[in-house]
């Protein structure tokens, strides 16, 4: 996750998300009925599809810019906004090589 750009601490709560959930296997089944997980209307479905939406998202998103580095002429079918948009939103962060330099004091 980090190479998509997401950063230690995104990377970090996504780890711990899923961790979570493979080391309590075995009391996973009596959390799931109690949490009525697969009912449509819990708070638990709906928090599981929007992490799924935003992993996807996130990944669908990369992808594309990925395809059109490979594909540059594809670049010139998208309106510009648009194109702006997907870069803005799916680009990764630019990082600053250069170390902070605390002041001294």
């Amino acid at each position: 996750m980090l190479v998509f750009g997401w950063g230690n601490e995104r990377t970090a709560g996504i780890y711990k998300y899923l961790s979570s959930h493979a080391h309590s296997t075995a009391m996973s089944f009596i959390r799931t009925e109690a949490n009525r997980v697969y009912e449509p209307d819990s708070n638990a479905s709906k928090v599981t599809a929007g992490f799924a939406l935003d992993h996807a998202s996130a990944a669908l998103g990369t992808g594309c810019l990925n395809m059109i580095s490979l594909f540059p002429y594809v670049e010139a079918a998208f309106d510009e906004l648009v194109f702006m948009a997907l870069k803005n939103g799916y680009s990764p962060p630019v990082w600053d090589s250069k170390p902070d330099k605390a002041s001294p004091g």
